[in-house]
């Protein structure tokens, strides 16, 4: 059977979530049925999405994918920008999944790890609603990070999630990508799809992440619009000094930013840059930056960045409280200015990492 399949049999093709907006004006062929749609009021003015469900530790995976599928007119929705303050979190995940044109569920060594995540409960939603759907329609897509295993949980008529054609990404990350959207954009010409051989090129890089701190609490004291103001405040301050300091912006993720830099230099200033900034805005009192940076082998390819160094910079940027900046080994051996004040930290395990990595602690710039 092909992937096209709902229940699509076994075959390895080579507690958090997004949803991702597939933007196309032909109607959604894998509506429920019509029973179904007189118990729910259907808004003809949302787009179907795909939902996909994963644990936060996949998150930059995750964000990889959807990098992917957005060159195709799918946008991504998020949790964090969507389900408003207030708004009950299940009301709405169930919402999500049984209005979905698909269910992505991501397993990989990292879920398979866990006892408790909010992806079982959305798994749970998600196996509902497939045996309720017609089995000769693909809606549930499991996909494979690099060292998942799809869970043997029954789906019902004494099949299993097994029993459902998975896509390998971990195998073949590209030839994966044409899978998945060869279901989610059948109507796409073939041509597309078939996407040519893009370059591939291997550089040491160096990576900067920026996460900003606090807006959880903020978003409930000043609700969603007025936190969104001071968002795109920080947004342009660390935009401009990623510009001055010769960096290139890969990536804006909701209220953090990724960056790369040849030169370590100058990723240490911008660090700073970005603090001293920020240190200074009345509009930013409640709130404070952490930075982590991390140098090393990164994959360049049709556009995108990939490779350990870019976990390795998030890893380092969540262990970082607000204000720090902090950078590996390698960083440092790099080639740091003598003017940078520098403070062993010393090893750390990083969650996905085998070896240790060493960290310092950066100091504020002299103008501070």
């Amino acid at each position: 059977m092909s992937l096209t399949g709902s229940i699509l049999r076994r075959s390895q093709i080579s507690g958090t979530f997004c949803m991702l907006t597939i933007n196309s004006g032909v109607e959604d062929p894998h509506a429920v049925s019509s029973s179904h749609k007189a118990t729910k009021p259907v808004n003809s003015a949302l787009k179907p999405h795909v939902f996909v469900s994963y644990v936060h530790e996949d998150r930059q995976s995750v964000e990889n994918l959807c990098v992917e599928l957005k060159r195709y007119d799918i946008s991504v929705w998020l949790d964090r920008e969507k389900i408003r303050p207030g708004e009950r979190w299940q009301v709405s995940i169930r919402r999500a999944i049984e209005d979905g044109a698909f269910f992505i569920a991501c397993f990989s060594p990292s879920y398979n790890a866990r006892g408790n995540s909010y992806m079982n409960v959305e798994l749970t939603i998600a196996i509902d609603q497939l045996r309720s759907r017609p089995t000769d329609r693909a809606w549930f897509i499991p996909i494979l990070f690099r060292g998942g295993v799809v869970p043997d949980r029954p789906i019902g008529g004494g099949e299993t999630l097994r029993d459902i054609q998975w896509v390998d990404l971990g195998e073949d990350w590209d030839d994966g990508v044409r899978r998945i959207l060869s279901v989610l954009r059948p109507e796409a010409p073939q041509a597309v799809l078939a996407r040519p051989s893009q370059e591939v090129r291997i550089a040491t890089l160096v990576i900067l992440v920026a996460d900003l701190v606090g807006t959880s609490a903020l978003v409930e004291r000043l609700g969603a619009e007025e936190l969104r103001v001071i968002i795109d405040h920080v947004r342009n301050v660390v935009s401009d000094a990623v510009a001055e300091h010769r960096g290139e912006k890969v990536r804006l993720m909701g209220d953090s930013v990724l960056a790369a830099f040849p030169l370590a230099p100058d990723a240490i200033h911008c660090a700073q840059q970005i603090q001293d900034e920020l240190s200074k805005s009345d509009l930013l009192a409640e709130l404070s930056m952490r930075i982590g940076v991390a140098a090393g082998r990164v994959t360049r390819h049709d556009g995108g960045l990939l490779g350990d160094t870019l976990n390795i910079a998030a890893r380092i940027c969540s262990l970082a409280n607000g204000g720090q900046i902090l950078i590996t080994e390698s960083v440092r051996t790099l080639g740091v200015e003598q003017e940078i004040q520098l403070t062993e930290i010393g090893p750390a395990r990083l969650k996905g990492i085998s070896e240790p990595v060493h960290i310092y602690e950066v100091g504020r710039s002299k103008n501070m």
